[in-house]
């Protein structure tokens, strides 16, 4: 066989696969990590109460926000400042970085 064929294969053959492997790690195509489940939890331990500031309501994600971006944990309130007078949201999503992160624009519409 030639040389340069076996070669082109090989480096055919890396450049297929590797970017597959990183793809897939970064999607948690094959599970969560435990640091990564850990991190997850600790939105959990975001206080509902922080200085003048109180959660009025602590909700979910919808369905299809969930089908689509496929997060490991998020968090959604609205935290109100009785002195101020002022509703902040707050949401937190934790997740795949394809999903997570942008979308594809089909999906948003």
């Amino acid at each position: 066989m030639n040389l340069k064929l076996i070669l082109g294969l090989f480096v055919l053959a890396a450049l297929t696969i590797v970017p597959t492997i990183v793809d897939g790690q970064r999607r948690y195509r094959w599970g969560q990590d435990t640091e990564t489940l850990e991190l997850a939890q600790r939105l959990e331990a975001i206080p509902k109460k922080i200085g003048d500031w109180e959660c009025t309501d602590d909700s979910e994600l919808d369905s299809t926000s969930e089908k689509l971006l496929t997060p490991i944990n998020s968090i959604t309130r609205t935290y109100f400042n009785q002195r101020e007078k002022i509703n902040v949201n707050l949401f937190v999503l934790m997740g795949p970085t394809g999903p997570t992160a942008c979308p594809h624009p089909r999906h948003l519409f």
